[in-house]
């Protein structure tokens, strides 16, 4: 297991970052907190990614100012194209995906 905390350059924020190895895939768990245009956000996340550096499964969840929104999807076998949901609006989500 590996733990990494950053501080955004950009923008004030922090990212503590967990990647673990398992034995057929790697799973990473975040929590970033920041500050955005003067509003407060955090986004934790969570992938499955093989051996290959390939995202099989991910989980978003983000609050802005009391909003909040989750976004999953998973690599679709045999074709290999991605399903994703959402869960509520992706209007502030997509603020935070162009930081």
């Amino acid at each position: 297991m590996k733990t990494v905390l950053w501080q955004g350059v950009a923008f004030h924020s922090l990212e503590y970052f967990n990647i673990q190895e398992n034995n057929d895939h790697y799973v990473v768990v975040s929590k970033i907190i920041g500050s955005y245009q003067k509003k407060i956000y955090s986004v934790a996340y969570q992938l499955m990614i093989n051996k290959q550096w390939e995202v099989e499964k991910f989980l978003i969840d983000s609050e802005v100012n009391m909003t909040q929104n989750t976004l999953t999807g998973k690599k679709q076998l045999p074709t290999g194209k991605s399903i994703i949901s959402t869960i509520q609006t992706l209007r502030v989500f997509n603020i935070l995906i162009s930081l």
